[in-house]
């Protein structure tokens, strides 16, 4: 009886058990190409200002395409940390402080941590 229930196990798609034929991290069912343990899944998340930073929330998953224009790599969301305000382009983590009254390179230090004069 056992040997059935492994059995039937081995061959199931339901999602309690997922299944990663190839073994590189993927489960089938999202994966581009699941017998080819170089290929994975291609995630792309929305980079609205085009700074080259997102923010954490959003994504598509493709196979093979290029993702629409607005787009950038998990992997250079992943190094470059979470864009703090996608709608401007002079925000980002490690983007200079211009001494704006904007935290632009996303520290959340105040601009006279920054050097900049704040007038006081």
């Amino acid at each position: 009886m056992l040997t059935l229930f492994l059995l039937v196990m081995a061959c199931t798609t339901d999602p309690l058990y997922p299944i990663d034929r190839d073994g590189d991290g993927t489960v089938d069912d999202r994966d581009c190409a699941p017998d080819d343990p170089e290929v994975g899944v291609e995630v792309w998340y929305p980079d609205v200002d085009g700074d080259g930073y997102s923010v954490f929330s959003g994504h598509l998953v493709l196979c093979g395409e290029a993702p629409p224009e607005g787009f950038i790599t998990g992997a250079a969301r992943m190094e470059g940390g979470e864009d703090c305000d996608d709608g401007d382009d002079t925000i980002y983590p490690g983007a200079v402080e211009l001494c704006d009254g904007a935290d632009n390179d996303c520290a959340v230090e105040t601009e006279a941590d920054a050097g900049c004069d704040t007038g006081t």
